[in-house]
């Protein structure tokens, strides 16, 4: 039962807050079978509880999956508002989370291409590979 340790977790967040914590890097494939995406649920809860002074200053990161069922320029796009809606829209860079060279090489360049609309759309400010 993940749930157990929310709390504990949760206590663990706001302790790395008040000692300065300000960047937080996660992932949509944090989580396996019916916890995927459990990560940036708990990051949400978390970060939805905060200060706004809290909150202003800590960037939050999350990797897309290049799945091989994430396909074309916007394979990214429903798992990016998914990440959103998890996150409670606390979402300030997104990344590719690892380069898919050795299985779509014709891939990598559409998903990236993605991304860069999403940034171009004023969705998010940053992104990263």
């Amino acid at each position: 039962m993940p749930e157990k340790d929310d709390d504990l977790l949760e206590k663990t967040f706001n302790e790395a807050v008040n000692r300065g914590l300000n960047f937080i890097d996660t992932a949509d494939s944090y989580g396996t079978g019916r916890l995927n995406g459990r990560s940036e649920a708990l990051l949400g809860n978390f970060l939805s509880k905060l200060l706004p002074s809290q909150s202003k200053r800590i960037t939050v990161a999350t990797k897309l999956a290049p799945y091989p069922w994430r396909i074309g320029r916007n394979g990214f796009k429903q798992p990016f508002y998914s990440s959103k809606t998890r996150l409670k829209q606390k979402l300030d860079r997104v990344q590719l989370h690892w380069s898919t060279a050795r299985y779509a090489p014709w891939q990598e360049v559409q998903l990236m291409d993605g991304l860069g609309d999403l940034f171009e759309e004023g969705q998010i400010s940053e992104l990263g590979i």
